[in-house]
């Protein structure tokens, strides 16, 4: 059972690649540093195979961030990188 001030939230997002992601082979995932100091647990599926999940790592920092598109600093945010090398080749093997 859960405590009273325990809050979970599950989101489902789909990543579609641009040209960036396709060219740097990975998603960039934020979440706001205001979460720091409370458990994060992000998963990373394919659609088509969600038995098994794929890698996700926590990066120091954005390597498609850009600063003039935003008004926030880059470390507002906690940075995941979500590898889809594997899913690219995949693809284009048919």
């Amino acid at each position: 059972m859960l405590e009273p001030d325990v809050v979970i939230y599950t989101n489902d997002i789909s990543f579609k690649p641009d040209e960036r992601s396709l060219k740097q082979g990975f998603f960039e995932y934020i979440v706001a540093e205001d979460y720091r100091d409370t458990l994060v647990d992000l998963v990373f599926f394919d659609a088509r195979k969600m038995d098994e999940p794929l890698t996700i790592e926590k990066a120091d920092g954005s390597k498609l961030y850009s600063r003039t598109a935003t008004r926030y600093n880059e470390t507002d945010f906690m940075w995941y990188r979500l590898d889809i090398k594997d899913l690219l080749s995949e693809s284009r093997d048919g």
